[in-house]
């Protein structure tokens, strides 16, 4: 297990009441379009108004992923609900769901605990080669199987599922009370050595190996079993649900820990979980507590009960709101327990109460499972596994910026297991001074960011007019007013920058892409830029730097010939790329990439399209490159500069 150091102590309270609810509009006062795709929240709100915003029902075999768009609005872009505070112009939200990587549903398996002549049956799902393997632990009452056919476990299953994480239930040993055993050793403990000895059977099947990370968490009383697990077993982390966890582990155990609690919980938790939370951090320990507060209950809440179709979810809803369950807000009014809220539900739709009373239980925030969460829960899990020794922290890119094909595009590719907040800028004017003094530089650049499906997510033109104190608050805020600047927290995948000149001018630009999250588990695994390569200070220049402290080996490649067949004119027909370190020492060149390293090259699946085009396979240690392209003879036209992290490619 990794010694993590002591870490400061985390506590993250989202406390949302019906006081604060959306702001009506008066009479006269100018309110702005909020347009919600894939989820709900849609409407016309006044500046200032604070605004909630859902995810819809998930497609089959896909989790929540993100909020897209103007996301840096939000108080949570990974939330499955969220809210911000509405400014006074229009926003665009898009609700991103991530797919599994082929569908699935669970399989059953048998597992032996001799020492009770004792048959645990798991439900389970493995992808390939999971990041980790995910167990799960039922509340008082429950089974295992739970975890696959009620609705908010079923969301948090998928939200893993679709991150690349394995999971597996069992019911407790005890079928009188449903209850964990917690006390005991593992030799003598019929829970401990089920689980125990299935991670042996997963393993013995080639599902997983025995490096693969180990989690679990737990809902009530399987949240202390999820503590207990944790640490008798030698997990990596655990999560405790609308439990505290049991108190003694947390005196010897190291083992990382994330709770999440429910405001309202009748059994009142969040003092003992604090108390928890700070003996683990004195002894440096990561943790993480989460308070989920109560949260309306929307006319579309009931639709993500299987069988309910959105017309049905308004017609719950609308008897709730007859018999005055929820208020005005759409707050639930009264503690579920004792309000006999149950009698409000039409005849048609009793035969799903027990659901439905799951979802006035999660918005109350009463002793529930709830999955608003799981992507907290799922990052935590994530960055104990911690981000590689070295990593691609920046990635900057020289070039002439025109109009049409010829304008400048910046790719990336977050890799890693969870978002990282980077910053991308456009710089012209102040590249025409010292220490840079670059002739012909784009006079007003813009920036375009768009994600893999070719979705924009931000603009910026002046850097200034956005998020400037956010971006005033990093070492990178442009030094000139007319500069581009975005900051954008974006989960693992493809994105592009777009660098182009206010009103169609043109001129020579640099693009970056910096990363501001070092310590979260994602980190770029490779970069592009297209641009127009022409000749002296107008060739393509790509720089990239190497953070952490162990060797990264990186592909670089120079594309040109390969572009006619993707549309794009003009394309540089013999390229050649040179990669320097930081003191300017050439440490290798290319022209045609077959002519050395090819097979080396073939191997890692990155072999240019093109005998023509060239490319480098180089084992770099932490530190500042330089990747010049230009056209053998001085040939010109457009190209492309690609690094790519093979270190970290799938």
């Amino acid at each position: 297990m990794r010694n993590h150091g002591r870490r400061s102590l985390a506590i993250i309270l989202t406390s949302i009441s019906s006081l604060v609810a959306a702001l009506p509009s008066l009479p006269g006062q100018a309110t702005f379009p909020v347009t919600v795709s894939g989820g709900y929240g849609s409407g016309s709100y006044p500046a200032g108004a604070l605004v909630r915003i859902w995810s819809g029902t998930y497609p089959p075999s896909s989790g929540f992923d993100r909020w897209t768009g103007q996301s840096n609005l939000l108080e949570n872009s990974t939330g499955n609900s969220t809210s911000f505070t509405m400014p006074p112009k229009p926003v665009l939200l898009n609700a991103v769901y991530r797919a599994a990587a082929q569908p699935w549903n669970y399989l059953t398996a048998t597992v032996s605990v001799p020492q009770f002549s004792y048959q645990a049956t798991f439900s389970y799902y493995f992808p390939r080669n999971p990041i980790g393997l995910i167990v799960l632990f039922h509340g008082t009452g429950g089974s295992g199987v739970g975890w696959f056919q009620n609705v908010e476990y079923v969301r948090f299953v998928n939200d893993a599922v679709a991150r690349g994480f394995a999971v597996a239930s069992t019911s407790s040993f005890d079928r009188v009370n449903k209850q964990w055993d917690v006390n005991d050793a593992v030799s003598t403990n019929p829970d401990l050595l089920a689980v125990q000895n299935a991670i042996a059977q997963f393993t013995q099947q080639g599902l997983m190996t025995s490096a693969t990370p180990l989690f679990s968490i737990g809902m009530s009383q399987g949240g202390a079993m999820s503590s207990v697990a944790s640490y008798r077993l030698g997990f990596q982390g655990a999560c405790c649900t609308c439990s505290s966890g049991l108190g003694q582990i947390y005196q010897v155990s190291r083992v990382p820990m994330i709770w999440d609690l429910a405001q309202n919980d009748r059994n009142g938790f969040t003092p003992s979980a604090t108390q928890f939370q700070q003996t683990l951090a004195q002894n440096g320990v990561r943790t993480q507590l989460n308070v989920h507060a109560p949260s309306p209950c929307f006319p579309q809440r009931f639709a993500r009960i299987p069988g309910l179709s959105a017309a049905d979810s308004q017609a719950i809803y609308n008897a709730f709101k007859a018999a005055a369950v929820l208020d005005a807000n759409d707050f639930v009014t009264a503690d579920p327990d004792t309000s006999g809220f149950e009698n409000a539900i039409p005849v048609a739709y009793r035969a799903s109460t027990g659901d439905i009373s799951d979802q006035i239980y999660v918005c109350y925030t009463q002793h529930k499972f709830f999955s608003d969460f799981d992507n907290r829960v799922l990052e935590f899990f994530a960055n104990v596994i911690g981000p590689p020794s070295s990593t691609l922290t920046n990635v900057s890119t020289r070039l002439p910026v025109q109009t049409g094909d010829k304008v400048g595009i910046g790719g990336f590719v977050v890799g890693g297991l969870s978002p990282k907040r980077v910053l991308i800028r456009v710089l012209g004017p102040s590249l025409s001074g010292p220490p840079s003094n670059v002739p012909g530089t784009l006079n007003d650049p813009s920036i375009q960011l768009y994600d893999s499906t070719g979705t924009v997510l931000a603009f910026n033109d002046n850097w200034q007019d956005s998020q400037a104190s956010e971006i005033a608050a990093t070492p990178f805020a442009p030094r000139h007013p007319k500069e581009a600047a975005i900051i954008a927290t974006l989960a693992p995948g493809a994105y592009t920058g777009v660098a182009s000149g206010t009103g169609g001018v043109t001129g020579n630009a640099l693009i970056e892409v910096f990363d501001l999250d070092l310590g979260a588990n994602g980190h770029a695994i490779n970069v592009s830029t297209r641009g127009l390569t022409l000749s002296g200070d107008s060739v393509l220049i790509g720089g990239f730097v190497i953070g952490g402290t162990g060797l990264r080996q990186v592909v670089v490649r120079a594309i040109g010939p390969s572009l006619t067949s993707a549309g794009v004119t003009g394309a540089l027909a013999d390229p050649m790329v040179d990669v320097y370190d930081a003191s300017g020492a050439l440490i290798a060149s290319n022209d045609s990439w077959q002519s050395s390293q090819g097979a080396a090259i073939i191997a890692t699946g990155l072999a240019p399209g093109d005998a023509r085009e060239a490319a480098l396979l180089l084992s770099l240690p932490p530190g500042a490159y330089t990747a010049i392209v230009r056209g053998t003879a001085g040939n010109t036209g457009v190209a492309l500069v690609e690094v790519y992290d093979v270190t970290s490619t799938p």
